[in-house]
């Protein structure tokens, strides 16, 4: 399961419902998961096409940038963004700054035909007890998956009653990160100087009694 399976679909289906990094479910509630980019074979493309091309992805990769730095415009109470938190750094200038689109020379042009994709988000909840289960890579779920079953029941209550599914829910940051529900918060340390996650003991959370 590690590892990233590969479906065929169409080019308008590849650049719309299955565009890298969507999310999307398979019919009949058998789980969600998050597209990948995969190279398909490779396509020439005249010069002045290319042009088109580069010149299209400039124009909306600058217009994004500028849109997500003036987010917090006249709201002096708080800080400003950051490039960084505008578009991947490899769209960023040298110093760091300013949005710019790599060299053409950066790209692999591709005929598109086939996607890659991994069950996403991993989080997991049992229906019998209410216990959650969540794992930041598919190997950590690999190794964990006998613990899924109703063998695997840790429910001193109502042992081997275990039915575990996925929580196929997802929060979304205007930058564009998203993650998975937990029980837990975000929330800004002074001690670390950074935003940081409590979760379970952290938050003195409780779980009520079957």
């Amino acid at each position: 399961m590690a590892k990233a399976k590969t479906m065929n679909r169409s080019r308008n289906q590849l650049a719309t419902a299955y565009a890298p990094e969507s999310f999307f479910t398979f019919e009949g509630g058998l789980g969600a998961c998050i597209a990948r980019s995969t190279a398909g074979e490779y396509i020439q493309l005249s010069d002045s096409t290319m042009d088109l091309v580069f010149e299209r992805m400039s124009e909306l990769g600058r217009a994004w940038f500028d849109a997500a730095s003036a987010a917090r415009d006249g709201d002096a109470s708080k800080p400003r963004v950051l490039p960084a938190q505008c578009v991947d750094q490899a769209l960023l200038d040298q110093t760091k700054s300013q949005f710019q689109l790599p060299g053409q020379d950066r790209f692999y042009l591709c005929r598109p035909s086939h996607m890659e994709y991994t069950p996403a988000p991993l989080t997991f909840v049992c229906r019998t007890c209410g216990m959650f289960q969540d794992y930041e890579r598919l190997v950590d779920l690999d190794k964990d998956l006998e613990n899924l079953t109703p063998d695997g029941c840790p429910n001193p209550k109502k042992k081997g009653q275990c039915d575990w599914e996925q929580l196929d829910v997802i929060f979304v940051h205007w930058s564009g990160r998203w993650e998975g529900a937990f029980p837990g918060q975000w929330h800004w340390s002074d001690r670390d100087a950074k935003v940081v996650k409590r979760v379970g003991a952290d938050l003195n959370l409780t779980h009520p009694a079957d």
